[in-house]
């Protein structure tokens, strides 16, 4: 999308696909990585949401890690990563946070609202609206909102989670032979798109069923 919408006109173009394909660099990924880029790409250059939409935000999709958000909540710190798609601007100014998916994965509204509380402090003021939208199969969510009562119950579950790990990390540091004690394993789907699959037994096991 990144590549498409580095210069619109590209969309347009009868070799605007050939020349993002290149962009990309797909030549050196596995056939069957191509194949599925390719349909991705030729369903958006078709349906090209994002054409004509005032876009604050969009990024590649390899940049890694984002930087941290820092939030307090009482005497407690704690960092918010929040890996954001796209954010463009409604014709009302509200800033409209899109996250794209692929596969069969269903929409998650937790992640919008991470997505939400991430946002009141990027963009603190600003009124903001999330949504979900399938490269795959052209599917897309209702937008999700939420108030400033909402954001905050979120901000507390984050605090009790952030706490909670802290002390696993600690626990994890005075006895790491206890490690997959301490962090059991819990395989599944998302295992696939782990960094760490490939060295995970359990993955390995889980997965290739």
């Amino acid at each position: 999308m990144y590549e498409f919408h580095q210069n619109n006109l590209i969309l347009d173009r009868e070799n605007g696909l050939e020349r993002v394909i290149e962009a990309l660099q797909l030549s050196q990924e596995t056939e069957e990585i191509q194949k599925k880029i390719v349909e991705i790409l030729k369903k958006y250059q078709e349906f090209p949401i994002l054409l004509d939409k005032n876009i604050t935000l969009l990024i590649r999709g390899d940049e890694g890690f984002p930087e941290p958000i820092l939030i307090k909540n009482g005497n407690y710190w704690f960092k918010l990563y929040a890996a954001i798609d796209c954010i463009f601007r409604e014709p009302d100014g509200t800033l409209h946070i899109l996250d794209f998916k692929t596969g069969k994965s269903d929409f998650d509204l937790r992640q919008g609202y991470v997505y939400l509380l991430a946002a009141s402090y990027l963009y603190p003021g600003q009124p903001a609206v999330a949504s979900f939208y399938n490269l795959e199969t052209g599917k897309k969510s209702e937008g999700i909102t939420a108030t400033p009562t909402q954001l905050k119950a979120i901000k507390i579950e984050f605090v009790q989670v952030a706490q909670k790990h802290q002390k696993s990390l600690e626990s994890y540091r005075k006895n790491p032979d206890l490690f997959a004690q301490i962090f059991p394993p819990n395989p599944g789907y998302a295992c696939r798109h782990c960094s760490f699959n490939s060295i995970c037994e359990r993955s390995i096991v889980e997965v290739s069923v």
